[in-house]
């Protein structure tokens, strides 16, 4: 995606939850994932073209990008 020129992706999906607050047709943003797959996606060649190996996991998705969709989910 970066060769195309992709600088954001956002990705929407129909899940489901466990907390029995959420509604059909809720907007819920992730702020943090846990992988249960026993798999390591950053393994491999490190290519430099695309940036930085090994990221901190800490901060995955975008604070100023999620803060940018529930402003507009307030309205």
């Amino acid at each position: 995606m970066k060769f195309l020129g992709i600088q954001t992706l956002l990705i929407t999906a129909a899940v489901g939850a466990i907390n029995k607050k959420y509604s059909v047709g809720y907007i819920v943003l992730i702020k943090d994932h846990l992988n249960f797959t026993g798999y390591n996606p950053l393994i491999g060649k490190h290519l430099e073209v695309f940036g930085e190996g090994f990221p901190s996991m800490g901060n995955v998705y975008d604070v100023k990008l999620r803060k940018s969709i529930k402003r507009c989910y307030k309205t």
